[in-house]
């Protein structure tokens, strides 16, 4: 069952896809879940995806930083919207400089999830953190060539600034 599963989730078939993850998901064990990280490096944008809504149903925060490095992937850049969304049901706490990279060097649907788990989750930072972060926005506010989308995502990018800005007060 576990093995058919396996390949169920390469397949074509986003039906036969969905029943894979779930039997997947309910039947996680270390030897599925490096199954699944493994796959986040695979060239079809599909299976990432499915491999992403896998791993936000299993939970497992370990996910956290194959998916980060996922997400920063360049062959990945506008079909990494899901891998962000893959993050909301994982612990992101510590991961406040990154969700913020995200913001402002991915494209638009990932930097809206990315301020959801923002607006969501509890952070542990540093006040270096923030005035690091503050200092890079600013420089993209400048220099905003740097950022995809800034126009459309320049006033949410603003608003999560200026809620992590207030702890500096």
């Amino acid at each position: 069952m576990i093995e058919q599963a396996k390949n169920n989730l390469l397949s074509d078939d986003w039906d036969v896809q969905l029943k894979a993850s779930s039997v997947l998901s309910e039947n996680c064990t270390k030897e599925i879940f490096d199954f699944l990280i493994a796959l986040l490096e695979s060239k079809d944008h599909g299976i990432k995806n499915i491999v992403a809504l896998t791993l936000r149903d299993i939970g497992d925060s370990n996910a956290v930083d194959p998916l980060m490095v996922a997400i920063c992937y360049k062959e990945n850049f506008n079909f990494n919207g899901t891998l962000v969304y893959a993050l909301q049901t994982l612990d992101c706490s510590q991961k406040l400089k990154e969700l913020f990279e995200i913001m402002f060097y991915q494209g638009y649907e990932p930097a809206l999830m990315a301020s959801m788990i923002l607006d969501e989750q509890v952070f542990e930072f540093t006040k270096q953190n923030i005035l690091d972060i503050l200092v890079e926005w600013e420089d993209i506010k400048i220099n905003n060539e740097k950022c995809p989308m800034y126009e459309d995502k320049k006033e949410m990018i603003q608003r999560d600034i200026d809620g992590f800005a207030s702890y500096l007060q």
